[in-house]
């Protein structure tokens, strides 16, 4: 039995109530859905990466959704017996390289095969999305990689954008609601190779491992109101290349961005105005209540 209630979940301060864990609905059944599965189809229900289209795209479904009391904020979640399929994105991965088939995952190859020649180990390079569920679509699926590690993620990071083209419209002044001056180019993670668009995320070797004050989360301070800050990040920190991007300025404050496209620039450092949820001793960029914003204004 899948326990229903919430109860204890408020009273522990578990990540989800009991039989239950947090999703990101993407797809849902349907009946003539461009995505194939045994059984059925599949059609998109998420139509950005922002945090409120989250909550919106659940209610389009249906989804249930519970009031996470530490965060004051809604939450989708799926119940155990919902569960249908689960892929592991390194198991997933190993699949593909073992045995490729289709043009697709013929290209996943050729892209982990660049990586490793700049030093990248294919054990640290996972794959997710519709190819490790195995309903790609051939000429419209793209490759969604997750690489492991706070290592792997500058080597991917540093190779790059060498790698294939910068996409179409990589330069963004607003990324998923995060106004970014100077506009940011989302290259550094997104290329198009041979054809198909490849795109990479950052995964520390435990959760939020890298980010101070997301490590004890239970007593992070809920957001307080909005602030303006003007701090200087030194560069290097290869927490900005983790999900979420997380760095420590100088004045001893973090910045933790849920939005991953601004991992390069918080990388590189500089001074910048930041705007965003002031929480504890961090500021909080992304968020559905007030993304905010990134502005550099000088490199040094």
């Amino acid at each position: 039995m899948v326990d229903r209630s919430l109860n204890v979940y408020q009273v522990l301060g578990l990540p989800a109530p009991p039989g239950y864990v947090m999703v990101m609905p993407k797809y849902t059944p349907c009946l003539r859905g461009l995505w194939k599965m045994p059984g059925g189809s599949l059609c998109r229900v998420l139509r950005r990466y922002e945090a409120s289209e989250v909550i919106d795209a659940a209610e389009r479904v249906g989804m249930k959704a519970f009031k996470d009391p530490l965060y004051g904020a809604s939450t989708p979640i799926l119940g155990g017996e919902e569960l249908v399929l689960a892929c592991d994105p390194v198991e997933s991965m190993r699949r593909i390289i073992t045995h490729p088939s289709g043009n697709l995952e013929f290209m996943v190859v050729r892209v982990a095969s660049l990586l490793r020649a700049v030093g990248v180990s294919v054990e640290a390079l996972g794959v997710t999305g519709t190819l490790a569920m195995g309903t790609h679509v051939e000429g419209v699926s793209d490759i969604d990689l997750v690489v492991y590690g706070p290592r792997a993620s500058l080597e991917v990071h540093d190779a790059f954008a060498s790698i294939g083209e910068e996409p179409p419209g990589a330069r963004r002044g607003v990324v998923n609601g995060v106004r970014v001056c100077p506009p940011l180019s989302l290259g550094w993670r997104r290329r198009v190779i041979g054809g198909v668009h490849v795109s990479w995320v950052g995964a520390p070797e435990a959760a939020v491992s890298h980010c101070t004050p997301l490590r004890e989360w239970r007593r992070l301070e809920p957001p307080r109101g909005r602030a303006k800050l003007t701090l200087r990040i030194p560069e290097g920190q290869v927490g900005a290349l983790l999900y979420p991007p997380c760095v420590e300025s100088e004045e001893g404050l973090h910045i933790v961005s849920f939005e991953y496209n601004l991992g390069a620039l918080l990388y590189e450092g500089g001074l910048m105005e930041v705007e965003g949820l002031a929480s504890g001793e961090a500021v909080l960029l992304g968020t559905r209540e007030y993304p905010g914003s990134l502005r550099l204004l000088s490199s040094r």
